[in-house]
């Protein structure tokens, strides 16, 4: 399995990377947040880098993970092989969530972003 860790120079890729573990088959990209602004990429907000620097990286990737890649149609839809987006921010809102869930691929939330009971909970 081919994983894209897409980072800034705030959450760097070599990060991620390094908590992968290292028997799987890494590809990086490195977007320019923060020394250049975040903002919108066609439909989706608060994205770094562009369309087609990701597009070229995820070729092959069936896992990709990132805070600040811009995930848009466009994107979702050249990536042949892609088969789940890892956002690791609190909400996705660099990802066509629709565009994901259109195409089949799953977009998963960080741990802390995910709803849990609190300890000592029963099981339903």
């Amino acid at each position: 399995m081919r994983i894209l860790v897409a980072g800034d120079h705030f959450v760097t890729p070599s990060l991620v990377a390094s908590a992968l573990g290292s028997d799987v088959d890494i590809a990086t990209l490195l977007l320019p947040w923060p020394y250049e602004p975040f903002g919108p990429v066609a439909e989706v907000d608060e994205a770094s880098g562009d369309e087609s620097s990701l597009i070229a990286a995820l070729a092959g990737v069936e896992v990709a993970v990132t805070q600040m890649a811009p995930f848009t149609e466009r994107v979702i839809e050249a990536a042949d092989a892609l088969r789940l987006i890892v956002c690791t921010r609190g909400g996705p809102v660099n990802v066509n969530v629709a565009a994901a869930a259109k195409r089949a691929s799953r977009s998963a939330p960080p741990p802390a972003a995910t709803p849990r009971p609190p300890p000592n909970t029963p099981s339903p």
